[in-house]
């Protein structure tokens, strides 16, 4: 058994079951570490043998459903069961006239300085070797550099986990023996912060989709009316989170380089951080492009 102890530094929007309250529940983790796996270059054989499959046609064969052979459980979050407070999903932007209706409201949250212990647990004679290093690669790799919920590529849902080095170069050096090898490139930007909020209010000042129709979205994207062009929904392989360190708050920003699953290169990114760093026709110039343009991650 793995536990990790976890604390959220910028709002988890992560409702549940009801409307007012926020929840964290394991499958929402578990897609996760399939993501992570993912990213580190996990086959979906690996991802089989560690969480199962209900699907009869696997990678092309034919096999029956497997259990999966881990069991993630969260405890301890604050005041189960009670109304969640409200918090703006894009904090750069005024919520407007109705502040429960539209896509800058506020939504239920989980405050930052939220806590819960993550537990991982084997099951069914355990795992091989291979899988438990997998897994457990992936599953660092998640609590040193991802995040959870709704906003979780643009600030929201940014944690700190406990076994996380305090320093920056410290957390450089790890993150990058853990991604070694994965098709993913990712920085520290420069300016520090004293509050995490600060932090994901410049991440999410960007500009909007349509500034970057002509290379695939390369910051995501959700159609907006039938006249959008864009994807009904596309997750932007550019993630900017917030992490903690013992002088302050930096935003991490990784890129997915994985061109055959989203669609973009890496002169994609370069034109996208110009535009953000240099504005547009419709749009002024955002301090996150000015950061990523004087990042590493080009």
């Amino acid at each position: 058994m793995s536990t990790y102890q976890i604390e959220f530094i910028t709002p988890l929007f992560s409702r549940g079951a009801y409307d007012d309250r926020a929840e964290i529940r394991p499958a929402s983790i578990r897609g996760q570490l399939h993501h992570w796996m993912r990213l580190l270059g996990g086959k979906p054989t690996e991802e089989r043998a560690i969480f199962g499959s209900v699907h009869k046609d696997f990678g092309g064969r034919d096999q029956p459903p497997a259990a999966s052979r881990v069991v993630v459980r969260v405890s301890s979050l604050p005041k189960p069961g009670e109304p969640s407070p409200w918090l703006p999903t894009l904090p750069h932007k005024p919520s407007g006239a109705n502040p429960r209706n539209g896509p800058n409201a506020p939504r239920c949250a989980f405050a930052p300085g939220a806590r819960c212990t993550l537990t991982v647990t084997e099951r069914f004679g355990g795992l091989s070797d291979s899988h438990r290093i997998l897994l457990d690669r992936a599953t660092r790799s998640w609590l040193l550099a991802g995040s959870l919920g709704l906003r979780a590529t643009r600030g929201g849902g940014s944690m700190k986990w406990g076994g996380a080095p305090n320093d920056a170069g410290t957390y450089h050096t790890t993150l990058s023996a853990l991604l070694n090898g994965a098709q993913l490139r990712f920085d520290l930007l420069s300016r520090l912060f004293t509050k995490a909020e600060d932090a994901r209010r410049v991440i999410t000042e960007t500009i909007s989709h349509a500034a970057f129709g002509d290379i695939f979205y390369p910051l995501g994207a959700v159609r907006q009316g039938r006249e959008d062009p864009a994807p009904s929904r596309k997750t932007s392989p550019l993630r900017l989170t917030v992490r903690q360190f013992e002088d302050g708050f930096r935003i991490l920003a990784m890129w997915d380089d994985r061109q055959s699953v989203t669609g973009n290169t890496p002169e994609h990114l370069r034109t996208a951080i110009d535009r953000l760093a240099n504005g547009t026709t419709h749009s002024r110039p955002t301090e996150i492009g000015k950061l990523l343009q004087a990042s590493k991650l080009c």
